[in-house]
């Protein structure tokens, strides 16, 4: 079976126990994984990052100012042995054409990346929110209003969503800490992204718990 038809098996079982596994089941998947489209030049872009030598990543995320939505367009994963100035030049690419009006991402600690890759002309600001559940918290509220869609061709990012799971304690209930969190690199950024945002009012249905590719 598929990663992603695990996924989707637990969700057409509706069984509460296995629902309240997947972090972001909120992910309305025949609604916001849309087909390709050229993202307009006047829509905002934003970047979100996870830093690391080995294992550095970086979403592209486009917005459009007619209706807030955010369309995830481009998510980079290049590996091991870049430099900052690398990663720079790829996300210039990226981007080129377009207004950047916000980069996000990293720990509290680690300043001192931000401002290398400042130093290389794309500075990256702190998220405002630096807990990781309350950054997940932002993120399933712009799923649960449908405001976040995600190309369909956007293999590595729709793969982390899908496989994306709350820890378990010894009685197999979610605990408040997602399980290998430190493999999903993407949502890492697109945490840092959505946290700076603040969804319309809407009650979670979390429940409480004790190289670039276009």
């Amino acid at each position: 079976m598929s990663k992603a038809s695990y996924r989707q098996e637990i969700l057409a079982e509706d069984d509460e126990s296995q629902l309240s596994w997947l972090v972001y089941k909120a992910f309305n998947e025949a609604a916001c994984k849309i087909d390709r489209f050229p993202i307009p030049k006047e829509w905002l872009i934003y970047s979100g990052h996870d830093f690391g030598g080995a294992n550095p990543a970086a979403l592209f995320v486009a917005q459009d100012p007619a209706t807030g939505n955010f369309y995830e367009f481009n998510a980079y994963l290049p590996g091991a042995g870049f430099s900052t100035a690398d990663h720079v030049t790829e996300f210039k690419r990226i981007t080129e054409g377009y207004n950047v009006i916000q980069r996000v991402g990293g720990s509290h600690q680690e300043d001192e990346i931000r401002q290398g890759y400042a130093a290389h002309g794309w500075p990256i600001q702190e998220p405002k929110i630096s807990k990781v559940n309350a950054q997940v918290d932002k993120s399933v509220g712009m799923m649960e209003l449908n405001k976040v869609f995600i190309f369909s061709d956007l293999y590595p990012r729709l793969d982390e969503i899908y496989n994306c799971l709350w820890d378990l304690d010894n009685e197999g209930r979610p605990v408040d800490k997602i399980k290998d969190e430190a493999k999903f690199h993407l949502c890492a950024c697109a945490r840092c992204v959505y946290s700076n945002f603040t969804p319309e009012t809407v009650t979670s249905n979390r429940r409480t718990r004790s190289t670039s590719f276009f």
